[in-house]
């Protein structure tokens, strides 16, 4: 039986459109490219208990596209108003578009996501350099 690193994966498209989590943890995992199994790539992964069962869960977000771009863009603006990371047990609904649109550069059909924080920052500037985080491939 082959275990996993990783509490079960949330998927959009038997568990709902709507992921309501209660935030546990961020980070980084190299896993096999669906594409090219041999090899490796980067993926964020989200781990929360959901809101509704208390189950946890991994959303896997991705090396970029929307969906990371989302908590990488909050990040930022937490940095800029003194807070450094997302809070334990905080609120974070990602809610998966109806239909897919063609990515801008493969063309390939891909799925937006709209992204909700409880606790999000007020401040809408951004600046230059990324907060410290292990799982940022901006980080050093």
């Amino acid at each position: 039986m082959k275990t996993s690193a990783y509490p079960r994966d949330y998927n959009f498209a038997k568990d709902g459109k709507r992921c309501a989590v209660n935030y546990a943890a961020l980070r980084k995992a190299r896993v096999p490219d669906f594409s090219s199994p041999e090899q490796m790539v980067e993926k964020f992964v989200l781990e929360g208990e959901l809101e509704n069962t208390n189950e946890t869960v991994s959303v896997w977000l991705g090396a970029d596209g929307k969906l990371v771009s989302e908590f990488q863009a909050e990040l930022v603006k937490r940095v800029k108003t003194g807070k450094s990371d997302f809070e334990p047990g905080e609120r974070i609904v990602i809610t998966q578009s109806n239909e897919q649109r063609p990515s801008r550069t493969s063309g390939r059909p891909m799925w937006d996501y709209d992204v909700e924080f409880e606790n999000a920052a007020t401040d809408g500037s951004r600046i230059a350099a990324w907060a410290k985080h292990p799982w940022c491939r901006y980080c050093a």
